[in-house]
């Protein structure tokens, strides 16, 4: 009888194994709109970035633009976005200063739903034109390091900041201390003259503008900057998250 048990026992182990590879577990998001451009990827039969309606505290909806890097399988909410041209515009990313205006020249969400959206992200990126140029003028880092809406500067004094990624006009790093600065008044930003932290030069820094302003505030810019290049080139900040895989074959 014992060894009966143990056949049956074994059969039914085999089957459950057989039905774990074979049947896909899928994975859907709990609210029924979607809060950020992770859902609206997870949501789309097929993505293209561009303009999507969200609810980020689950209930008022706000019109942001979507993008998807496959390259890292992260989905980017936009949280702003401006021209050289309205640079002035825009200051420190914690104070409460929406925009209603057009991705192209000027536009941010409220606090309250940066706030919302910080909550269920996990990096920030910051990027020119929309991110049109991949290649460089990107930065990416972790919320678990720090935070854009509360970070704050005193005068000309820039703190270093972890960073999982930087490339400017072409020069990538990753895994660094970069500086950054977001005093009264001014946009966060970095300087690739300036910026480099504990005494190490960036191999961006010997073709930097003296004082060159980086992703935001540009009192001193550069035209070989994306950002910067023209009056209408765009800075824009993200927040984002790894797209979850919708389905898997699970293995015993």
């Amino acid at each position: 009888v014992h060894g009966e048990y143990s056949r049956i026992a074994d059969m039914l182990l085999r089957s459950l194994c057989l039905l774990c590879l074979c049947v896909p577990f899928t994975f859907a998001t709990t609210s029924t709109v979607s809060k950020n451009c992770v859902d609206v990827v997870q949501r789309a039969a097929s993505f293209t970035d561009g303009t999507y309606t969200i609810y980020p505290d689950g209930v008022n909806a706000v019109t942001t633009y979507c993008l998807y890097d496959s390259s890292t399988r992260m989905a980017w909410t936009l949280i702003e976005s401006f021209s050289l041209a309205n640079k002035a515009s825009f200051g420190p990313l914690y104070t409460d200063a929406a925009v209603s205006g057009a991705f192209t020249s000027g536009f941010r969400l409220s606090m309250a739903n940066m706030r919302a959206l910080r909550f269920i992200s996990t990096h920030v990126l910051a990027t020119c034109n929309l991110f049109s140029d991949k290649s460089k003028d990107f930065l990416r880092f972790s919320l678990r390091d720090w935070d854009p809406l509360t970070f704050v500067t005193s005068g000309a004094t820039g703190v270093c900041q972890l960073v999982d990624a930087v490339n400017i006009r072409g020069y990538p790093e990753n895994d660094l201390y970069v500086q950054f600065w977001q005093p009264t008044g001014q946009h966060l930003h970095t300087d690739s003259y300036w910026g480099s932290c504990s005494g190490n030069n960036r191999p961006w820094q010997p073709t930097a503008v003296n004082g060159e302003d980086d992703f935001g505030n540009y009192e001193t810019t550069n035209s070989a900057f994306s950002c910067t290049a023209t009056s209408s080139s765009t800075t824009n900040w993200w927040f984002g998250a790894v797209v979850p895989s919708s389905s898997f074959p699970r293995n015993c």
